[in-house]
């Protein structure tokens, strides 16, 4: 009976020991992963600035914040070593966001500027460029969106287009072939 005993307190204590050494390399990997996902988000980022055209900045930024996102999952929130991770990637990802939303508002997309800016502010409340450019984007809502003022050339391009045009057709009260 007693060499029983012994037997499962030794097994007992191997399986502690063994449950104590799992979740350690499972925090291991979590922060490599994290850290590696923030790194690789980070490239991204900086190479926007490089690049010509919104489209391919636009495309960049989505990459980066994939990125940053998961490396925000993976940093657990409450562990200590995480913490520095999860604020290096908050701030990046709000800085991507911050980016993405000034493009859709240049391109006239204010819902997804919009959305893009609210995602931000519910990261980081204090941030000053997004709380702007939502001020921005009420504004441009309230007002006519297909104003010069705001550096649309394409929308002067199709007011152009329609006066050279004349009066459509529908508006002529001729509806179209079937």
């Amino acid at each position: 009976m007693r060499f029983s005993h012994c037997v499962s307190v030794v097994t007992l204590s191997a399986l502690a020991t063994l449950a104590l050494a799992v979740p350690d390399e499972s925090a291991k990997r979590s922060l490599a992963i994290a850290t590696a996902n923030l790194e690789k988000g980070d490239v991204l980022l900086a190479e926007v600035s490089a690049l010509k055209t919104n489209a391919s900045r636009l495309a960049t930024l989505d990459r980066a914040l994939y990125f940053l996102r998961r490396a925000r999952k993976v940093a657990v929130a409450g562990e200590p070593q995480f913490e520095r991770i999860r604020g290096d990637a908050s701030r990046s990802v709000v800085r991507a966001l911050g980016d993405e939303a000034e493009i859709y508002y240049q391109r006239k997309s204010l819902s997804l500027a919009q959305k893009r800016a609210a995602e931000a502010l519910a990261i980081d409340p204090a941030d000053s460029r997004a709380r702007n450019l939502i001020g921005r984007i009420e504004a441009a809502k309230s007002t006519d969106i297909h104003s010069n003022d705001m550096g649309s050339t394409a929308i002067g391009r199709i007011r152009e287009r329609r006066a050279a045009a004349g009066i459509p057709l529908r508006d002529r009260g001729i509806g179209s072939r079937r």
